[in-house]
């Protein structure tokens, strides 16, 4: 079922991304917006596109790191409105893009039909980012679209991890918090 909500100001985030360098990790919280932004907007037709990716749980986000990366911890400045979703088709990964089902239901809460406008475009003209499963564990994500960034987040901290095969894991190369 899909329906409207809010994710409320104050809420803690996390988000992973490659960047070729270090140089990153000396930027100021804003000099990462910017950046998080840019990399967001860039122009797409699919229906995920121009959007940053965040979760409420760090280890879903340390899951995208492949080799290097950097996780992101961020902070709502402002209540955030949503479409929620506890379509369970997310979790057990059986979509990659919202079913027309989906789809209709958004429409319906929406009171406005999508057509051939991709989703997050579509969600993005009605203020609202979306929030839904992305694991089997049932851990959730919200996706913003690009427009929000700037002004919706704040940086708490950034994190670089490097893959580690004698541990098989993540290991913390350098950490600053803001």
């Amino acid at each position: 079922m899909e329906r409207k909500d809010i994710i409320p100001k104050g809420t803690c985030l996390y988000h992973s991304f490659k960047y070729p360098t270090d140089e990153i990790m000396t930027w100021s919280p804003s000099e990462i917006v910017n950046q998080l932004e840019q990399n967001a907007m860039q122009p797409s037709n699919s229906d995920w596109g121009e959007s940053l990716y965040l979760a409420y749980n760090d280890c879903v986000s340390k899951g995208y790191i492949e080799g290097e990366g950097f996780l992101l911890k961020v902070k709502l400045t402002s209540d955030l409105p949503c479409i929620k979703s506890d379509n369970e088709v997310y979790a057990y990964g059986e979509v990659a893009t919202p079913t027309e089902d989906i789809k209709q239901e958004v429409e319906e809460v929406l009171e406005s039909p999508i057509g051939n406008t991709p989703f997050m475009t579509y969600l993005k003209e009605h203020h609202r980012a979306y929030e839904c499963f992305t694991d089997r564990d049932f851990n959730k994500e919200v996706i913003m679209p690009s427009v929000f960034i700037e002004g919706s987040i704040k940086v708490l901290s950034i994190t670089k991890y490097c893959y580690d095969k004698r541990i098989e894991g993540l290991r913390l190369i350098n950490n600053k918090t803001f």
